[in-house]
């Protein structure tokens, strides 16, 4: 029971982090500036993530990331350029 509970619970926290860089993306759009996210660590996959989110789900082409120990390494960028798979 508390496994399925865990489950949900994850599922409804990526919805929200979805919507909320929708909305960024949405803010930087009308102003026409550039994203950049930046993070160390779990900070980190959470940059590689919001670019990934950015360029193939949000059609936002001008984000970046700038990473400091990245948690996973290399994985999070081989997954952006197989993105076409997911």
């Amino acid at each position: 029971m508390i496994g399925i509970f865990m489950i949900m619970f994850g599922l409804i926290a990526l919805f929200a982090f979805f919507d909320f860089i929708q909305e960024i993306v949405e803010y930087a759009e009308q102003r026409k500036y550039d994203l950049s996210f930046t993070g160390s660590s779990l900070g980190a996959f959470l940059a590689e993530l919001s670019v990934l989110l950015c360029q193939k789900y949000l059609a936002c082409p001008r984000v970046y990331a700038i990473m400091f120990a990245d948690a996973e390494g290399q994985l999070s960028l081989d997954l952006l350029e197989n993105s076409s798979k997911i």
